[in-house]
């Protein structure tokens, strides 16, 4: 799923097309049989609210009525379908495990959670949320029964049974968790078990039902759950990408704004209306590279020495400025940054668009994974004001930002249209 934002439409398409050649005889009459074509493609499409509105008017129909009779009162041998589907999906599985198949692969199956802010809706309470990438607050009312008992188990664990194990590397160094694991009574075959890892800043619990064919060491245990930030990663990237897809609007050329305008944005919790708009910025600014070549990109169009590709090659040193340097308390030497600002517009003869937005690219997940377990309140404490709130970071950070994509606006347009000053 993380990665469906890079399938091919036409690959897709066709796709669908196989799978209602599977299940098309299950319906009897052909008005259900093209709502279905309408309603599977669109539960595949980017539209922010699945609803029979939205997949009704996705393909251009005027209103819900038909998709709703479909799905309320029509006729149609809905176990027939789900048996097609499944043999469909059989098929898949065997394609996914013959091109895609690796030893070391990691499932990691994440339950669904709607972030909230405030401690009066049903169901919130303070729970990890992959999606989301960190603790935060969140909906989830299924998942309150499952905690209470995990919670259960944990606390009959003795602290002398927790052991300080790496989940892999992170921006700070090895990420180190005291982490417990409890065999589990199961009667179906293999090593059941529930690992407890709990941070050793904020002493939150998180908990992973673990399943191996053999059991397997804890140290095991942990280093595979550690293995998610990849997914969680790609997660933020599709999710960006597609609402890149659905939000932009042409300003110049071919340049894009790149506005919060989704409706689950609007009422999102403050921390996810940081990131989000902090990410809008920095794609804005990656995507102003675009469609040129590394010529147009160095040229100097203004009295100082700010180029496109030098913009970026700034953004980047903003990131590690900010979510390395002040995060990790370690020096720019280290880093290996400039030591001041001016100096990261410098361009290399090696500086190329892409070796640009791909070290800018792997600057900005970065500064994600860093800021992953940190709350808005919390200080960082290596910048050179003192130590500083995230959420100061976070506004400081999007204003400088906001004024880089300013400038890249103004620099696309003027490269775009062939001129230069002097």
């Amino acid at each position: 799923m993380a990665a469906g934002h890079s399938v091919d439409p036409v690959r897709r398409q066709e796709a669908c097309e196989v799978l209602m050649g599977r299940i098309a005889g299950r319906f009897a009459r052909v008005e259900p049989r093209r709502r279905v074509r309408d309603l599977v493609p669109g539960l595949l499409s980017d539209l922010p609210r699945k609803n029979c509105w939205g997949v009704t008017e996705w393909p251009g129909e005027a209103g819900p009525d038909d998709m709703q009779h479909l799905l309320g009162r029509a006729r149609w041998d809905a176990d027939a379908v789900r048996d097609a589907v499944h043999e469909y999906v059989d098929d898949v599985r065997e394609y996914v495990l013959e091109h895609l198949r690796d030893e070391d692969a990691v499932l990691v199956v994440d339950e669904t959670g709607d972030v909230k802010e405030g401690t009066h809706t049903v169901g919130v309470q303070r729970q990890y949320t992959g999606t989301a990438g960190r603790i935060g607050t969140r909906r989830s009312p299924s998942t309150s029964s499952m905690h209470a008992n995990a919670d259960a188990l944990a606390a009959k664990v003795p602290r002398r049974a927790s052991q300080k194990l790496a989940a892999g590397a992170g921006t700070k160094g090895h990420r180190f968790y005291d982490s417990a694991v409890i065999d589990l009574a199961e009667p179906r075959p293999g090593s059941h078990q529930l690992l407890i890892r709990r941070n050793r800043t904020t002493r939150e619990l998180a908990y992973y039902r673990c399943f191996s064919p053999t059991p397997v060491p804890p140290a095991t245990l942990v280093r595979v759950t550690g293995s998610r930030w990849q997914l969680e990663e790609s997660w933020v990237r599709s999710r960006q990408t597609g609402s890149r897809t659905r939000a932009r609007q042409p300003i110049v050329g071919d340049m894009v704004s790149l506005p919060s305008t989704e409706p689950t944005v609007f009422h999102a919790a403050l921390r996810e209306q940081f990131e989000t708009f902090l990410d809008e910025h920095r794609s804005a600014l990656h995507d102003s590279l675009n469609g040129l070549t590394d010529e147009q990109a160095r040229l100097s169009l203004v009295t100082s020495k700010t180029t496109l590709l030098g913009l970026v090659k700034h953004a980047t040193f903003v990131e590690k400025v900010w979510f390395d340097e002040a995060v990790t308390c370690r020096s720019r030497a280290e880093i290996g940054i400039p030591e001041t600002p001016d100096e990261s517009f410098d361009l290399d003869d090696n500086d190329t668009i892409a070796s640009v937005q791909r070290a800018h690219q792997r600057a900005c997940a970065a500064s994600r994974r860093a800021t992953a377990e940190l709350t808005l309140d919390d200080l960082v404490l290596g910048n050179r004001r003192g130590p500083l709130p995230l959420r100061w970071v976070y506004l400081h950070v999007l204003r400088e930002l906001a004024q880089h994509c300013g400038h890249a606006d103004i620099l696309r347009e003027q490269v775009l249209g062939g001129k230069r000053d002097g």
